[in-house]
C-alpha cells in the first residue's frame, strides 16, 4: 500500500462515502455498477459491495481486484455511451481547470447517483495542484448549475486537520 493512500485511508470522509454507497446499494439492489473517477492509488473501490466496478484516472494506476481499469482525462475521454449506476469522484475536481466540463461528464455517465468530495475552504495557493481553492458550498453549487444535491455534509470531515465537503446528487 502506498504512503499517500495509507494516510488518506484513515480519513473520516472515506468512512462516510463508504457508508453512503452501502446505504444506496442496500436500499436499491438494482444498483449494480460503480466507477471511481480519479481513484489513482486508492483501494476504496475494492471495499464497495457492487457487482461491476471500474477505476478511472488520468495517471497510471495499479490493478484493482475485481475491477476494470481505464486511464484517461475526464474532460476529453470518450466513454462511448457507457453508464454506471453510481459515479464517485473524491478529491479530484479541485485539480481540473475545466471543472464544469468535468462535472458534465460525470453526470453524462451516471444513471442514478453522483457522489463527490472536495477540500472545504482550504486557503488559495497552499496546496500545489489545486486550481480552485478556496472551495465552499456556494462555489460548488455554482459549478453544478441547476443540479441540486439530495444530501451533503461539510467542514466536519477532518483529515490531517483539513476539512472536506461531500455532496450526493440524484440523476
Amino acid at each position: 500500500m502506498n504512503d499517500y493512500y495509507h494516510k488518506q485511508q484513515q480519513c473520516e470522509y472515506y468512512d462516510i462515502v463508504n457508508a453512503l454507497i452501502a446505504d444506496l446499494v442496500d436500499a436499491d439492489p438494482t444498483l449494480q455498477s460503480i466507477i471511481d473517477v480519479g481513484c489513482w492509488k486508492s483501494r476504496e473501490l475494492e471495499r464497495w459491495n457492487v457487482k461491476h466496478k471500474t477505476a478511472f484516472d488520468f495517471w497510471e494506476m495499479p490493478e484493482f481486484s475485481g475491477a476494470e481499469c481505464i486511464q484517461g482525462d475526464l474532460t476529453t475521454y470518450n466513454f462511448l455511451k457507457q453508464e454506471w449506476d453510481i459515479v464517485v469522484c473524491l478529491q479530484v475536481l479541485e485539480h481540473i481547470k475545466k471543472v464544469e466540463l468535468a462535472i458534465a461528464n460525470l453526470f453524462s455517465i451516471a444513471s442514478s447517483y453522483v457522489i463527490i468530495s472536495l477540500p472545504y475552504k482550504w486557503p488559495k495557493g497552499k496546496e500545489p495542484g489545486h486550481v480552485h481553492d478556496p472551495i465552499d458550498s456556494e462555489k460548488l453549487l455554482d459549478w453544478f448549475a441547476q443540479i441540486k444535491p439530495i444530501w451533503h455534509i461539510s467542514s466536519a470531515m477532518l483529515c490531517d486537520d483539513k476539512s472536506r465537503i461531500i455532496y450526493v446528487f440524484k440523476r
